[in-house]
């Protein structure tokens, strides 16, 4: 099931490709904590990791 950028399955859920993109794209000082929010409360265990080490690789940068 799909709901507002959400893939939804019985064993969990996942951010959808798009807005996974777009996250890992548009991510800046500014909006970090906001994408972070829903990669958190949305994304699969292995999002949030990946997330977590762009913030990372990026932290000097943003």
């Amino acid at each position: 099931m799909h709901f507002l950028g959400v893939n939804i399955f019985s064993a969990g859920k996942v951010v959808d490709k798009r807005n996974w993109l777009r996250a890992q794209q548009r991510v800046t000082e500014r909006n970090a904590a906001r994408y972070y929010g829903l990669i958190k409360q949305h994304g699969s265990q292995k999002q949030v990791k990946t997330f977590d080490w762009i913030i990372g690789q990026h932290n000097g940068q943003l």
